[in-house]
C-alpha cells in the first residue's frame, strides 16, 4: 500500500461503535522560586551582585542552582521532558533502553494496554506502544500513569518524529499529540451521533448504553 492510500485509508477508517474519546491529563506547571528563594542560593553558592545583567546571566545563574538543589529533595517536583538514564532502581543508574527491557515497564505498559482495551488514542488501531508524556521518576515507578498514552507504532512515531525534525522541542511533540488524539476523538463523536440518529430512524433498534468516557488521568 502507498503512502498516498494508507493516509487515505487512515482518515476514512470509522471508529468502533464502543470506542470512547481519550482525555490528555494535564502535565503539572513546575513551580517557580521567589526572591527569597533566588537570594538563600546566591549566598550559599557564593554568587554575588552585579550592576547590570543584560542576558540575566545572574538570574539564570541562580535559577539553575535553585531548581538543582530543590529537585535533589523532591524528585517528583519538576517535570521532566525526556531522558536517557535513569535512577529508581535499588541497583543503581540504568539507561532508558534497559529500562524498557524490566519487568517493572512490561507491567505497567500491560496495564495501560489493557484498560485503553488496546485501542490507539490517536487513530483507533490496535495499539502496541505506551507514550511517556513525562519522565519524572513517580512516572517511570508506575506511581503515577496519567501521562502515559496508549499509540499504535506508526502515531507514535509520529509523535516522537516531530522532535527529531529541526530539532523541535517537548512543547512540538505535545502538539502533535493533541493534534492527533483531537482528531480521532472528533472522528468518534461524530460516529456516535450518525449512530444515534440512526437509532432515532428506527426506534426498534436496540442500542447500546454507553460506557465510560477512557481517560489517562486516573492514578494507580
Amino acid at each position: 500500500m502507498n503512502n498516498d492510500v494508507a493516509k487515505k485509508s487512515r482518515k476514512s477508517r470509522r471508529p468502533s461503535i464502543d470506542a470512547r474519546p481519550t482525555v490528555l491529563a494535564d502535565i503539572p506547571a513546575d513551580p517557580e522560586p521567589t526572591d527569597e528563594d533566588l537570594e538563600r542560593i546566591s549566598v550559599k553558592m557564593g554568587i554575588k551582585k552585579v550592576d547590570t545583567d543584560p542576558l540575566n546571566t545572574r538570574r539564570n545563574t541562580l535559577l539553575y542552582f535553585w531548581k538543582d538543589d530543590l529537585q535533589k529533595k523532591l524528585p517528583d517536583l519538576f517535570h521532566v521532558e525526556f531522558v536517557d538514564f535513569i535512577d529508581i532502581f535499588p541497583e543503581g543508574i540504568i539507561n532508558y533502553q534497559h529500562y524498557l527491557d524490566s519487568n517493572l515497564w512490561a507491567e505497567i505498559w500491560n496495564d495501560c494496554l489493557t484498560r485503553a482495551n488496546h485501542r490507539c488514542a490517536g487513530c483507533g488501531r490496535k495499539a502496541t506502544q505506551v507514550h511517556h508524556r513525562d519522565y519524572r521518576p513517580r512516572v517511570l515507578r508506575g506511581e503515577d500513569r496519567s501521562p502515559l498514552v496508549v499509540l499504535c507504532r506508526s502515531c507514535h512515531s509520529k509523535v516522537h518524529a516531530v522532535r527529531t525534525k529541526d530539532s523541535k522541542s517537548w512543547e512540538d511533540c505535545e502538539r502533535e499529540l493533541a493534534r492527533m488524539v483531537n482528531e480521532y476523538n472528533a472522528a468518534i463523536i461524530a460516529s456516535q451521533l450518525a449512530k444515534d440518529n440512526e437509532d432515532k430512524k428506527r426506534p426498534w433498534r436496540r442500542t447500546r448504553a454507553p460506557g465510560p468516557v477512557m481517560s489517562v488521568t486516573d492514578k494507580v
